[in-house]
C-alpha cells in the first residue's frame, strides 16, 4: 500500500499571533484561508501558498527547546494528507516501526455550543522531538475547497526546507516507512514535489534551518524572515 503523503500544512508557532499575521500578510501578500480564529485550546490563522498551507498557531505552554527560548516564532510541525483514508493509513502503518496514535477526532463548537467533528488525526509520535507530525483527514470539503480557491490567487509556492537533527539516520528510515519518496542523501519529496532534506547536526531536536518560498520575482528563506 502506497500512502504517497502530501504536505497539507506547516505549523508555525508564534507568541505574537496578531503581529506575525500582519508581518507575513504585509510582506508576502498571502491569500487568507482563515483569519485569526480562537478555537478554545488554541488560536490560529491560515495562509495559502500555491502548493500548501502555512498555519500560524498560538497556545499555552508550548514544548520549547532551549534553542528557542527567547524566540517568538518557529516551525513546530507539519500535517500530512493522503488519498487514502486515515483508517487505511493506520492499518498500513500498524506493523511499521513507527509509534502512532489511535485515531483522534477533532471538534469545534457551533454557535449553539455543540461539538462538530471536523477532522480525523493520526499522530506519528517521537519522529522528531518537539515537533508535531500527523496525518489529517477532513470530514467535510470546506477547507479543501477553500484552499483550492485561494491558492489560485497565491503568488508563492514552497520549494524546499531543511531540517537539522542528530538522529537523521533513524529518522530517514522512519520517514520512508511513513510513506515519503526517498531520493538520495537524506532527500525526500512529498507527492507535490516539495523537497525536504535531513541534515546531520549536534541538535537533539529538529531545527528547520531553511524554508524556501518562490514567487515569479524572488526566492525568500522564511526562516531568515522570522
Amino acid at each position: 500500500m502506497e500512502i504517497k503523503p502530501t504536505f497539507d500544512h506547516f505549523l508555525i508557532y508564534t507568541q505574537n499571533l496578531e503581529l506575525d499575521f500582519k508581518r507575513l500578510k504585509d510582506r508576502f501578500d498571502f491569500p487568507i484561508i482563515y483569519p485569526i480564529t480562537n478555537y478554545g485550546v488554541f488560536s490560529s490563522c491560515m495562509f495559502a501558498c500555491k502548493n500548501s498551507i502555512l498555519e500560524l498557531v498560538n497556545y499555552e505552554n508550548p514544548k520549547m527547546p532551549e534553542k528557542y527560548k527567547g524566540s517568538t516564532i518557529w516551525f513546530s510541525g507539519f500535517a500530512l494528507k493522503s488519498d487514502l483514508t486515515i483508517d487505511k493509513i493506520l492499518s498500513g502503518l500498524t506493523n511499521s516501526n513507527l509509534k502512532i496514535s489511535d485515531i483522534i477526532i477533532q471538534n469545534v463548537k457551533d454557535k449553539d455550543g455543540n461539538n462538530i467533528p471536523i477532522t480525523k488525526i493520526l499522530m506519528i509520535n517521537e519522529l522528531f522531538n518537539f515537533f508535531q507530525v500527523f496525518y489529517i483527514q477532513y470530514l467535510n470539503r470546506f477547507l479543501e475547497e477553500k484552499f483550492i480557491e485561494t491558492s489560485k490567487e497565491a503568488k508563492w509556492e514552497i520549494l524546499s526546507f531543511e531540517v537539522n537533527e542528530n538522529q537523521s539516520d533513524t529518522i530517514s528510515e522512519k520517514l520512508k516507512n511513513a510513506g515519503f519518496s526517498f531520493f538520495k542523501n537524506d532527500i525526500f519529496y512529498d507527492n507535490n514535489k516539495i523537497k525536504f532534506t535531513l541534515k546531520k547536526s549536534n541538535f537533539d531536536f529538529p531545527i528547520v534551518s531553511s524554508f524556501l518560498l518562490k514567487s515569479n520575482k524572488e526566492i525568500v528563506d522564511l526562516v531568515k524572515f522570522f
